[in-house]
């Protein structure tokens, strides 16, 4: 597949290619001749996930050798992007969150009940049956709504049948990514539960942080490094800590019984969301591609 993909580039004979992840990085590296390519890591894979040693091993090293060689390197957040100036040695990457396409221009009131959607895979670190024993705590107070699609899915609905919560834990499928917003806008609040279990959770910079914020509802999260620090900046969301099933029943039972504070949450996350939205980050992605053609030439 990978030497496919390098035949494929060089048939096209590009300025510059765009490589996402370390995934492909050799792929890049390959079909640009060596120097005319943009390294985009959307993780942080020196610490992401859980993978077997020798894989780990395998992206590092990968990251090491090539990264340096770049035209220009690209990520999610400025502190994924300090850790890789200081661990390859480079000129400190531009950093471009992954803001949302398209977002609202008014906030809907509060619903009662309370409506509280997860949006996007159903990873077993992102701990939806965690949400799902909260919510049955609340007993019919939280309509939780799961939309996406994932590898956890058949044990979260069999968790949902054996709680005997079918009526107010919902799944949908997934919607194209240009209907995302458009779906999420008619809940309150988008939960955003990764636990902070290494520097890959701490700061990463989720799509769902911005879509949720595009929606104009309000956000309860765990307490990651980068994402809290966008919620208080914006007051339009609650962190909680330590990421339990009692610390979410606390905050999910002071949402419902504070509708205008949500309500003044999702006000917050209209007002901030062309801030973060693709058409204020894109003239910067425009910036760093315009330096690496130039890098490029020089070499």
């Amino acid at each position: 597949f990978r030497r496919s993909m390098v035949r494929a580039v060089r048939e096209v004979s590009p300025d510059l290619v765009h490589c996402m992840n370390v995934d492909m990085l050799w792929v890049g590296f390959r079909a640009s001749g060596c120097r005319r390519f943009v390294y985009d890591s959307r993780e942080h894979f020196a610490t992401t996930g859980d993978p077997p040693w020798l894989t780990r091993l395998w992206w590092v090293t990968k990251e090491r050798i090539l990264t340096p060689r770049a035209a220009g390197v690209l990520t999610v957040t400025d502190m994924i992007a300090e850790d890789l100036a200081r661990r390859y040695r480079i000129p400190r990457p531009t950093a471009l969150v992954n803001g949302c396409t398209s977002y609202v221009t008014e906030a809907l009131p509060a619903h009662e009940p309370l409506r509280l959607l997860h949006q996007g895979r159903f990873y077993y670190d992102r701990h939806l049956d965690d949400v799902i024993e909260a919510v049955v705590r609340l007993d019919g107070r939280v309509q939780f709504t799961l939309q996406g699609w994932g590898h956890a899915e058949e044990d979260l609905k069999a968790l949902v049948e054996q709680r005997g919560a079918g009526s107010f834990v919902v799944f949908q499928p997934p919607c194209p990514p240009d209907e995302v917003v458009a779906a999420a806008a008619s809940h309150d609040v988008g939960i955003i539960n990764i636990w902070p279990e290494n520097d890959s959770h701490r700061w990463t910079g989720s799509n769902k942080l911005f879509d949720y914020m595009g929606a104009g509802i309000a956000e309860l999260v765990t307490n990651l490094d980068f994402t809290r620090r966008i919620i208080e900046t914006e007051e339009c969301g609650i962190v909680f800590d330590p990421p339990t099933v009692d610390a979410l029943v606390d905050r999910l039972t002071y949402l419902v019984e504070n509708p205008d504070e949500v309500a003044r949450m999702k006000r917050n996350a209209v007002k901030a969301a062309a801030k973060y939205s693709w058409e204020s980050q894109a003239p910067a992605l425009y910036e760093a591609y315009e330096r690496a053609l130039e890098r490029a030439r020089r070499r």
